[in-house]
């Protein structure tokens, strides 16, 4: 079986600490402080992992689960977003209390399906497949680590999830949503998604070269390393309004994309986050719900 050993990190003052870790024979994690030379931490960690497989090939190596879940907090810690951690723990947590594995093998496709169906009962199917995705990406590095020959969840189908009604919003809501958008480039975002069901991938990607307004015209198109849902290139009609908003943005634009960052870069972060901001902005609970 292989052994592994990996890097820790502790984020001081004024510098990050590096240590190598790794599993003793007897089972108990043992450690050793590198100090903030990061190479030199790695180079030991590989040099470790050479000593604790010196003629050792074959199985995966034997870890509790919990075990398991507590080196993959230290070992992602500070790679991931808090968030991303966050939502990686949890999905372990409920793994543990729907299934109670011991060691990690317990996890096979049976206990997969367990854990569906134990899921399927208290959250929604969207909710289900959220966790699917999430315990496959750690699965995944599972089987990386030498712990599982193949990962559990690649197995695992993904469930049929309902479609959320459409609501149509009244003008008065409109008004109040563009109202709350103190930019007009939030404006003009908002607006063009209103009035011609673009997608937030599609309205993020759009470029000036897209865009006919002396036909009121928007063609949404594939472009380099980046596609539409549907893969299709379609041509939308914009109104008179649009027309004028974008005309006035593109007045101030300072790159090929619709809509930018203040410094001109394509607009791609945290666009849900932002646009959940304008909404409670409004005021309008039902549009908040929505």
């Amino acid at each position: 079986m292989w052994h592994r050993a990996w890097l820790g990190e502790r984020k001081l003052v004024t510098r990050t600490s590096y240590y190598v870790c790794w599993y003793g024979a007897d089972g108990r994690q043992r450690h050793k402080a590198v100090g903030s030379d990061k190479r030199l931490a790695a180079e030991l960690r590989q040099k470790k992992e050479v000593e604790l497989n010196s003629g050792v090939v074959g199985d995966p190596v034997a870890i509790s689960f919990k075990a398991f879940v507590t080196e993959h907090k230290q070992v992602t810690e500070g790679r991931l977003a808090p968030a991303t951690l966050a939502s990686q723990m949890g999905a372990l947590k409920v793994l543990e209390d729907l299934v109670g594995p011991q060691r990690l093998t317990d996890i096979d496709s049976r206990a997969v399906e367990k854990f569906v169906s134990a899921r399927c009962k208290a959250v929604s199917p969207a909710t289900v497949n959220k966790d699917l995705r999430t315990l496959r990406a750690i699965f995944a590095k599972a089987v990386k680590r030498g712990y599982l020959k193949e990962n559990p969840f690649d197995g695992a189908e993904k469930l049929r999830e309902p479609e959320r009604p459409i609501r149509i919003l009244e003008l008065a809501e409109i008004e109040r949503l563009l109202s709350a958008a103190a930019s007009l480039r939030w404006k003009a975002l908002i607006y063009l998604a209103l009035t011609t069901g673009m997608r937030v991938g599609e309205l993020t990607h759009l470029e000036w070269d897209d865009l006919d307004l002396g036909g009121g015209a928007v063609t949404v198109q594939n472009k380099a390393g980046w596609q539409t849902k549907s893969r299709r290139v379609r041509r939308l009609a914009l109104t008179e309004q649009a027309v004028r908003m974008l005309e006035e943005l593109r007045l101030g634009a300072k790159g090929p994309t619709v809509f930018e960052t203040r410094d001109g870069k394509p607009l791609a972060n945290n666009v849900q986050r932002q646009f959940q901001a304008i909404v409670k902005e409004s005021g309008d609970q039902a549009l908040h719900d929505a």
